[in-house]
């Protein structure tokens, strides 16, 4: 049952979330408002994570315990368009929305709403899920989603220059041209950035040929390039979305869908290509390098958007899993190297998770930081702290 259904009828009408809380939720209080709602109260979740946790003996949680966690995420969060689609323009109807109004929520709601989750103890829970939880009460951290944001805009920018993604080598063939699916996306991109305040939006008609056109489901035996080429595409139109001011909320459904399968399609051909891939192959190793980037791209625009326009850090669970390449050992150091002071002496190419790379970067081990790293790490530990760390040093 979605949270909406079960949020008191106040909430619902202002299009506001709730927290749930009986027998009057945190907003009702504040505002005096009548706190009615549709269902009888769910089980104290609470107690279940009070109890869990005062008879574990382990530093790591068992499945029913990690499910409690992830119940009351769930419950902290609103909607996101999974079971039902919620339209930004319908939270803040007075317009697109800006990064000032996307962060407009009472302090009061939010710690009533992490509350339950403030209970457990980070010692208790395995490493995935206390990175999950640090990165949640960053939900309301204004700079850091404006920076990610800024950033993703900066893409659309950088890919009219150049023909391509700053985060992947050049996508133009041997003769300098582009494919035809990125030709179509440069014409709605360039559309999007000279007419977006025009009287007759007519970029929107080109946009939703784009997305149609850029459909991965007809590319079944496709070289890789091809499928770089449309989740190139289908990202840059999704970054349009993040921006605000289209509120078709029908083909946003349809983007979303679209660029959540190309990526599972590309993550599943990379990862075979990782494992029977010749190592000497250095176009095939700088197009899965390309495919890795693009797909921790996908994931992280979808984040942003979910943070910005609906308050919900989902996809972190699955972005800390994520493999990350390290062109060189020299700017990475892994384990004991760290603790002993030690740098590795011979430069090899390794792949890590995302929240490895995090962890060997809060360790003092990453020694270079580039744009796309930078990137990672601010989505993941917030602008000031990764300035103050990278400034500090």
């Amino acid at each position: 049952m979605s949270l909406r259904k079960t949020s008191c009828l106040s909430c619902v009408a202002a299009k506001r979330r709730c927290d749930l809380e009986r027998p009057t939720c945190a907003r009702c209080r504040k505002k005096n408002a009548a706190c009615q709602y549709p269902y009888p109260p769910p089980p104290n979740t609470q107690d279940q994570i009070a109890s869990s946790s005062t008879t574990s003996d382990s530093h790591f949680l068992g499945v029913s315990d990690i499910m409690i966690v992830d119940s009351c995420i769930d419950r902290s969060t609103i909607l996101y368009p999974g079971e039902e689609y919620i339209d930004p323009l319908l939270w803040f109807p007075d317009g697109p929305t800006s990064p000032a109004q996307g962060w407009a929520v009472e302090p009061d709601e939010w710690l009533s709403q992490t509350r339950a989750i403030g209970g457990l103890s980070p010692s208790l829970l395995p490493r995935l899920e206390r990175r999950v939880l640090e990165f949640w009460p960053r939900v309301n951290d204004t700079q850091t989603w404006r920076f990610c944001s800024q950033t993703f805009l900066g893409y659309v920018d950088h890919f009219l220059n150049t023909g391509t993604l700053p985060v992947v080598e050049s996508s133009t063939d041997s003769k300098g041209a582009l494919s035809a699916v990125l030709r179509e996306a440069y014409g709605v991109c360039a559309a999007y950035r000279t007419c977006q305040h025009a009287a007759q939006p007519f970029y929107l008609q080109l946009l939703k040929a784009g997305i149609n056109n850029a459909d991965m489901s007809n590319l079944p035996q496709a070289e890789l390039q091809d499928q770089l080429d449309h989740l190139q595409a289908l990202i840059l139109y999704f970054i349009i979305f993040l921006a605000g001011g289209v509120g078709d909320q029908s083909l946003f459904v349809q983007l979303d869908y679209k660029l959540a399968q190309g990526t599972a399609d590309l993550e599943r051909r990379e990862l075979e290509l990782r494992h029977t891939s010749s190592s000497s192959h250095l176009k095939s190793k700088d197009l899965c390098e390309d495919a890795r980037r693009l797909i921790l791209v996908s994931y992280l625009v979808r984040a942003v958007h979910a943070v910005v326009h609906f308050h919900r850090c989902d996809f972190i669970k699955y972005l800390a899993g994520l493999p990350v390449s390290t062109q060189s050992c020299k700017s990475l150091c892994f384990g004991d190297q760290v603790d002993g002071g030690q740098l590795p002496t011979q430069s090899t190419s390794r792949i890590v998770s995302y929240d490895e790379l995090v962890g060997v970067w809060e360790q003092g081990g990453l020694l270079h930081v580039d744009d796309f790293k930078f990137l990672l790490l601010v989505a993941c530990k917030g602008l000031d702290t990764v300035q103050g760390k990278i400034l500090g040093t």
